[in-house]
C-alpha cells in the first residue's frame, strides 16, 4: 500500500469511528473514546482537553512526538513553538465548536530545494455527560513523499498552502480525500 493509500485508509477509520459514535451536534461523547476502539490510528492521535487556563494537550501519539522530536503533552496550545500548527489548532477547535461535522485541513508545507511534504489533520468535538463540549481528538497524518526529513526539522517551511473543510458525509469525505491527493509541488 502506498504512503497516500495508507493515509486514506487511516482517515478513513476516523471517520467511520466519528459516523458511528457522533451526536446529533457532530461531538462525540469523551467515554466514547478508547485506545481499542481507535487502535488503527491511535498513533497519530492528538487528544485536546479544555482547562480552565485554555486548551491543552493531553495526548499525543507516537507518530505524532516521533515525528516533532518533542511530546507536546501537557502544553497548553497557545504554547505551540511552531506557528502554524499554533495557528491551524485553534482554527480547527473554533470551527469544531460552531460547525456539526468533522473539520479537515491539509495543507502543502514547502521548504528549500523545492522539497515538501503534504499534512492532513482531520478533528472532532468532544463532549462530557452533560453535553458540553469538553475537548477535541485530532488525527495528524504526515506524507514524507517528497520530503525525507523530519517535518519543522531543521527549518521551518518557507511556504505554507492550506486550507479547511466541513465534512458532513461520505461524499464530502471522498472529495477531500481527492483533493488532498492532488496536492503538488
Amino acid at each position: 500500500m502506498n504512503t497516500a493509500e495508507h493515509i486514506k485508509g487511516m482517515h478513513q477509520e476516523f471517520y467511520d469511528f466519528w459516523q458511528q459514535h457522533r451526536q446529533p451536534d457532530g461531538s462525540v461523547i469523551n467515554d466514547k473514546i478508547t485506545l481499542n476502539a481507535l487502535k488503527p490510528v491511535v498513533p497519530n492521535l492528538v487528544k485536546i482537553g479544555k482547562t480552565p487556563v485554555g486548551p491543552k494537550y493531553t495526548l499525543i501519539g507516537t507518530q505524532v512526538v516521533e515525528e516533532y522530536k518533542q511530546d507536546f503533552t501537557g502544553f497548553l496550545v497557545a504554547e505551540h513553538p511552531h506557528e502554524i500548527c499554533r495557528n491551524t489548532y485553534i482554527s480547527m477547535m473554533r470551527q469544531m465548536d460552531e460547525q456539526s461535522a468533522l473539520v479537515t485541513c491539509y495543507g502543502r508545507f514547502c521548504y528549500p530545494n523545492k522539497n515538501y511534504l503534504r499534512t492532513m489533520e482531520t478533528g472532532f468535538a468532544l463532549s462530557s455527560a452533560d453535553g458540553n463540549i469538553s475537548g477535541y481528538l485530532v488525527l495528524a497524518t504526515v506524507d514524507h513523499t517528497f520530503y525525507l526529513h523530519d517535518m519543522y526539522l531543521p527549518y521551518e517551511p518557507s511556504k505554507v498552502a492550506t486550507h479547511e473543510v466541513h465534512i458532513q458525509n461520505q461524499r464530502d469525505f471522498d472529495r477531500t480525500m481527492d483533493l488532498y491527493q492532488g496536492l503538488s509541488a
